[in-house]
């Protein structure tokens, strides 16, 4: 470990009255060896010993927590992927063991974790357009396993871009077999497929604000492979309609409501090409 010897160069003035014999020490590293020994010095000329230096000791600061990672940032590297990174806690204050990474999605109740020893990490599998909570703390291991505070990040995966419609050229050719297989010319036609429909709003939840306000809230579609460009959410009754629209999912609250009243409710998203329900 780091075993810095204090000397002439490195020692601290002291100022002793009569009988002192102890003196704190601050700002040293944890669980680290450190060799110490004692001159007297005339203070009226530091360059004259009026001692000769005493024994030398070694001794080990005592193992604690680290403090946590610094400079945390997190970059969207894709649809599916967050690069995460870090800097040290208090640079050369720790000797980290390792850091553990975990990621949560806000919509969901699970959480994921992964060790790394280094920055950065990249976690992949994720799903497209979702807010994730991410902390990264930081473990020493020297006498014991011990926990840090984690820094925290929240970060939205981007949105995954759909590949184009795809042409087709399809031909239909009518064949006999009398006496021998005999092909005839063909009739030819081009197709484009259409884009894909998206799945529906996952999560939705309504919840009552006041006696004329409702609080709407949804998740993006569970597998997405398209560009949402909004969604539009709808409270209707037997006598009023409203609607909204929203860039983003999350959460809509509806005012000037009537009270007591019952509102059928429904969350739709919009595609470049598709409409759904």
């Amino acid at each position: 470990g780091h075993q810095p010897i204090w000397s002439l160069d490195s020692t601290i003035q002291v100022a002793v009255s009569t009988g002192q014999l102890l003196k704190n020490v601050s700002h040293l590293v944890p669980y680290t060896e450190y060799q110490i020994s004692v001159v007297a010095v005339n203070l009226q000329n530091q360059n004259k010993l009026v001692s000769p230096e005493s024994t030398k000791l070694n001794i080990l600061t005592r193992d604690e927590r680290p403090t946590a990672p610094s400079s945390c940032s997190i970059v969207s590297r894709s649809a599916t992927t967050l690069q995460v990174q870090w800097k040290s806690p208090s640079p050369g204050d720790h000797k980290i063991a390792f850091y553990k990474i975990t990621q949560k999605s806000l919509t969901d109740t699970r959480n994921d974790s992964a060790i790394a020893q280094r920055s950065p990490i990249e976690i992949y599998g994720l799903i497209p357009y979702r807010d994730y909570r991410v902390t990264v703390t930081a473990f020493t291991n020297n006498t014991r396993l011990l926990q840090g505070p984690p820094c925290q990040l929240i970060a939205r995966t981007s949105v995954k871009t759909p590949g184009p419609p795809t042409d087709y050229r399809v031909t239909v050719t009518a064949f006999t077999n009398n006496t021998r297989l005999l092909q005839g010319p063909p009739c030819q036609l081009i197709a484009r497929t259409s884009v894909k429909t998206p799945g529906p709003p996952t999560d939705c939840r309504v919840g009552k604000e006041d006696v004329t306000s409702l609080i709407v809230g949804w998740s993006p579609p569970a597998v997405e492979d398209y560009k949402i460009v909004y969604y539009k959410v709808v409270f209707q009754s037997k006598l009023h309609y409203y609607q909204s629209v929203k860039i983003t999912p999350g959460i809509l609250e509806q005012k000037n409501l009537s009270a007591a009243t019952t509102y059928n409710v429904t969350v739709t998203a919009f595609t470049n090409n598709t409409v759904l329900v």
